[in-house]
Order: C-alpha cells, then sequence, then structure tokens
C-alpha cells in the first residue's frame, strides 16, 4: 500500500528552523550553560533570532513540535557531559520543564 498523506494531514503548518553554532563554546565545569546556536541554515517560522537569545527557539502556535538536538563534547579523561532541552525556560537553565536529557560518560 503506497499512499501519501498530503490530504490526509489537517491544521498543519509549517514552521521550521535549523540553528547551529558556527564555533566551540567554552563550558564551565559543574555548571549548565544555554547554547548559542548563532547561525541558520532556515527559519520558515521566526522562531529563532541569531541575535539575541540564541538559545532558544520561540514557537508561535500551540500545538505539538519535533525538537532535534545533536552535539559534541571535546574527549575528556574525567566526569561525564549531559545536554537538555527545555521548554518554557525563558532562555534560562532550570527555568522550564526539563522535556529532555542525555548523559554522555
Amino acid at each position: 500500500m503506497s499512499q501519501g498523506f498530503t490530504n490526509q494531514i489537517t491544521g498543519f503548518t509549517n514552521i521550521k528552523a535549523e540553528a547551529t553554532a558556527n564555533a566551540d563554546q567554552t563550558l564551565t565545569t559543574g555548571a549548565w550553560a544555554v547554547i548559542t546556536w548563532n547561525t541558520e541554515a532556515f527559519d520558515s517560522g521566526s522562531i529563532h533570532d541569531t541575535g539575541s537569545n540564541t538559545g532558544r527557539l520561540t514557537v508561535p502556535l500551540a500545538g505539538k513540535y519535533l525538537v532535534v538536538l545533536r552535539a559534541g563534547f571535546s574527549a575528556h579523561s574525567t566526569g561525564i557531559r549531559q545536554i537538555a532541552i527545555e521548554k518554557n525556560a525563558g532562555g534560562t537553565e532550570g527555568g522550564g520543564t526539563r522535556i529532555f536529557t542525555q548523559t554522555v560518560p
């Protein structure tokens, strides 16, 4: 069965952005940091700003959104690295609801 979804999805709004960092960011041991996403490949809904609040996406409509995060850490022989996505955090760590956390040994 090969069916498309063109006419089966209603109420769909094509809001999307790809924000990246064009340089490494220095992180402090034992502290969370908001990542600076200062470059965009695209932003069809004006949900990201490269000039201010670069660590946040602000969506204009209530609904469900798919957020994909990819990050890399320099090799280190001690400690752990963690990355998180927070909802309604206001651009500050711990300011909202943590919806994803990944620990990297």
